[in-house]
């Protein structure tokens, strides 16, 4: 494990098994390595990343972390998978922002979402999710799938209602409902 300071860049690099914990927001990164710019309160991770929230039981594994100590807020690239064990549901991607203060996650590239309490999965290349009002809007080839009720939705974009299981969809739309029938608009 090694430590350098840059004091005329004012930024902390740190390799080896490292571990960083935000006491404010309760949140630990642990990286190969991660870099501290004191200066704007960011901490950049590179090469298998978690970080873990004891407030949130929420976790995110990626390659890089870059976390907004001000805003509490952290972008996750390459491999990304969110796990949140308090609302239950997974969801992986290329790259997700999560702001925290904000109750909101915004995926861009090969995301899924997995809704483990409602048997539901959903594909599409960009997620918008309001965890505080539990609304997912899915939009780009969306794919969304109930395994426990049987039936499959494709659409431009979706708008799922995670509380009481309200789906909506815009654009070019088709379902397939109990295997049985094909429903395009």
């Amino acid at each position: 494990d090694e430590f350098e300071y840059d004091k005329k860049l004012n930024l902390l690099t740190a390799t080896g098994n490292v571990v960083a914990h935000d006491k404010v927001n309760d949140y630990f990164i642990y990286s190969n390595k991660i870099i501290y710019n004191k200066k704007k309160e960011i901490l950049l991770t590179k090469e298998k990343s978690k970080g873990v929230s004891l407030k949130d039981d929420v976790t995110i594994i990626a390659d890089e972390f870059e976390y907004d100590i001000k805003l509490n807020s952290i972008s996750a690239s390459k491999k990304v998978h969110l796990k949140d064990n308090n609302r239950n549901y997974e969801l992986n991607s290329d790259f997700i922002n999560y702001s925290v203060n904000q109750g909101q996650i915004s995926t861009n590239g090969n995301s899924k979402l997995i809704d483990l309490n409602k048997d539901t999965k959903i594909l599409a290349e960009k997620f918008q999710f309001n965890i505080k009002k539990n609304i997912i809007i899915a939009s780009n080839n969306v794919n969304l799938k109930n395994l426990k009720k049987n039936f499959e939705i494709y659409s431009d974009e979706v708008k799922y209602l995670k509380n009481n299981g309200e789906i909506y969809t815009k654009g070019n739309n088709s379902a397939n409902i109990y295997s049985k029938y094909t429903i395009k608009t």
